[in-house]
């Protein structure tokens, strides 16, 4: 809740707060406070962000696979109770071992591509939404083309 009111509150002021909040906001998406290290990433992440919500307002298909509760708890892996890890997948189970898809998909403005890594991973912003929960579901895998997670319908 007080992410999103930060949130608000800097979209009402027309981004000054958010220069003004900007350690906080570091620490929501990179784990440090250090903002100026991260100020270059502000504005593509907040274009990432109306992409996103231009996709939901006109793709209803895509609007689906997103429905976590946004009081849902912060997670770093899926809930297993529909998936399992698919029998061609050679990577560890930990982590995705550089599969980036999604990443790629969505035009994430936080994937380092030289390294195959989220700049953002493990950080409140993470868990806390769909990264540190995907695959929520079918859709999900089969949108992004996933080839770790399998869907096992019940």
């Amino acid at each position: 809740m007080i992410f999103a009111f930060f949130a608000i509150i800097a979209i009402l002021s027309w981004g000054l707060t958010g220069y003004l909040l900007g350690p906080l906001y570091s620490w929501y998406f990179f784990n440090d406070f250090n903002f100026p290290k991260y100020y270059k990433y502000l504005h593509p992440i907040i274009y990432a962000y109306l992409r996103f919500v231009s996709r939901c307002i006109h793709n209803s298909e895509y609007r689906k696979m997103f429905s976590v509760s946004f009081f849902a708890p912060p997670r770093m892996s899926p809930v297993m109770d529909n998936l399992r890890i698919h029998k061609t997948w050679t990577g560890p189970i930990e982590n995705c071992d550089g599969c980036i898809n999604c990443c790629i998909k969505i035009k994430c403005p936080l994937l380092d591509t030289k390294n195959r890594n989220c700049l953002s991973y493990g950080s409140f912003y993470w868990r806390h939404f769909n990264c540190g929960r995907y695959p929520v579901n079918k859709c999900q895998i089969e949108y992004y083309e996933c080839p770790k997670w399998e869907f096992i319908e019940k």
